[in-house]
């Protein structure tokens, strides 16, 4: 059977006023417990939300990309700790090194949760890093958003949202949002660092989420397919 890597972005994980989105974490615990369609499931959770809320307070006041980073590595690791504890599953272990993450799976492990491992990476490197190790071909990313628009749908009314992209299309559609160089709390659909490791190593990105988060089965394969 097959292994599943799922990234849960900060910015689903919390709502606007920063309250805990416990209601969609137990249909993704829900889903998991009914699943067989995956011998074990990886779970990444981000900062996102939280930790921007955090650094935006003090940004200015910090000099340094590192302490920056550190923040956002322990809000998304508090964020998968909460979530490995709302599972209450022997079969469910929590990670913070991905290389034990990797070989526990390979052991037969159920699944695992992780956040935050490097200074510099972002958790959709995380997952991508995991999904290189376990020989998984396409990492799932759940978001606030549908889709990958051509823009950003809550500016622009006429932004169009894309089933398929290439990775050399979506590096060069997003090259300005995202840089060239994974910054402390950035927010893209996937960062440059990451884009870059997926299209050499072939992995598939499946960006989905917004209102489609009633739906774990859709969720996890619809929205937009960025790949080689």
């Amino acid at each position: 059977m097959d292994i599943a890597v799922i990234k849960i972005g900060g910015s689903i994980l919390y709502d606007n006023d920063l309250k805990l989105n416990v209601d969609f974490l137990r249909k993704i615990i829900h889903w998991f417990q009914n699943q067989d369609d995956y011998a074990s499931v990886v779970f990444v959770t981000g900062g996102g939300r939280l930790s921007r809320f955090l650094l935006n307070q003090v940004k200015e006041d910090i000099n340094s990309d590192s302490p920056k980073h550190r923040v956002g590595i322990k809000v998304s690791r508090v964020n998968a700790i909460m979530f490995f504890g709302l599972f209450n599953d022997n079969e469910v272990e929590y990670f913070e090194s991905t290389s034990e993450l990797c070989a526990s799976i390979k052991k037969g492990k159920k699944g695992a949760l992780i956040g935050g491992v490097l200074e510099g990476w972002s958790t959709d490197m995380v997952a991508a890093s995991i999904a290189c190790d376990l020989g998984v071909k396409e990492v799932k990313k759940i978001s606030n958003i549908d889709y990958i628009y051509s823009s950003d749908p809550y500016k622009y009314e006429d932004s169009e949202p894309f089933e398929t992209l290439t990775w050399e299309k979506y590096i060069k559609l997003f090259h300005e949002q995202i840089g060239y160089k994974h910054k402390p709390n950035m927010s893209a659909p996937i960062d440059i660092e990451c884009s870059l490791f997926c299209k050499e190593k072939d992995i598939a990105f499946r960006v989905s989420g917004g209102e489609l988060t009633s739906d774990v089965v859709d969720l996890l394969n619809s929205g937009t397919l960025v790949s080689k």
